[in-house]
């Protein structure tokens, strides 16, 4: 869309008289805010509420919807006609039954009827999860990271539960524990930021103060080397990592050595250990014969 050209307003008022300067500056100031929310309307998509695959969701058209209220300055009933003039499909048909019932519904209550109809329940109940595992990815600095966690409260809260006191001391949590710097967490304990903005800003300034110590101690490191040091620091690219097979045979190996200097060999034995260790063999006890009747009678039998 070609870019629609931009009028001086000193230029259109230098014709007419003194007395008609004011009148004419407003008249072209509202001209040239009529081409901005022409220009922004086209750059806000549709939304349908059809669940096409690639169909803009109800979340990211009202989030964009908001921005460019917020961009435009647009008061209640402008927004009202801009917001409708967003709308297309199953969204419109929804929305002209609302004003057919009630034609003097406000923005924000044609708004809350939208998010009752439209929105998807799981989306939020996503996000609220997601919420709870939320952590600083690996590389990541504290900015992008904050905004990611106020894009995912926007999508699991309400707006307007954002603001309380009790929703930012739980964001401010949620962002305390998924922070991977130890020392940017206790100055936070330390600091007790009310909001996450607060939060965020702290935590922004401690990276950079992190970052500048590291910075200069790098420097006083180079600033202190041996300038005739020839010395080339090794190449580790050119280092050969053995495959899973060699480190299986390098541990099996070092398993049986170490089980070979627990378990000590059998030694041969010699032959005075084996004189000391043979036992004679255990002579049997003789068993004398049964008494005869004879001998029973006998008085000089005596028992063995």
């Amino acid at each position: 869309m070609a870019t629609p050209p931009q009028y001086d307003i000193a230029d259109l008022a230098h014709v007419f008289s003194e007395s008609l300067r004011p009148t004419v500056e407003s008249a072209a100031a509202t001209f040239q805010h009529g081409l901005r929310v022409a220009e922004a309307r086209t750059s806000v998509p549709r939304f349908t509420g059809d669940n096409a695959p690639l169909s803009i969701t109800f979340d990211d058209w009202l989030s964009t919807l908001n921005w460019r209220q917020l961009e435009l300055g647009l008061d209640a009933t402008s927004l009202r006609v801009f917001g409708l003039s967003t709308l297309g499909g199953h969204a419109a048909e929804f929305s002209r039954r609302l004003l057919l019932e009630r034609p003097a519904m406000t923005w924000e209550q044609i708004t809350e009827q939208l998010t009752k109809r439209f929105r998807d329940p799981l989306r939020e109940v996503d996000a609220q999860n997601a919420l709870k595992n939320f952590q600083q990815n690996s590389g990541e600095h504290i900015r992008p990271y904050g905004d990611r966690l106020l894009t995912l409260a926007l999508r699991a809260l309400p707006v307007e539960q954002l603001s309380t006191a009790d929703t930012q001391r739980r964001l401010v949590d949620i962002f305390l524990d998924g922070l991977r710097s130890v020392h940017t967490q206790r100055l936070l304990l330390h600091r007790t930021p009310a909001t996450l903005t607060d939060a965020i800003d702290l935590a922004a300034d401690e990276h950079v103060l992190e970052s500048s110590l590291v910075a200069r101690r790098q420097n006083r490191s180079d600033a202190f080397a041996d300038p005739y040091d020839t010395t080339e620091p090794m190449d580790i690219s050119t280092i050969q990592h053995p495959t899973p097979s060699e480190r299986l045979f390098r541990e099996v190996r070092g398993l049986r050595t170490l089980i070979t200097q627990a378990v000590p060999q059998a030694q041969p034995m010699n032959e005075s250990s084996r004189d000391i260790t043979r036992q004679p063999p255990r002579q049997q006890r003789s068993q004398a014969p049964p008494p005869r009747d004879d001998q029973l009678r006998s008085r000089q039998w005596r028992p063995p």
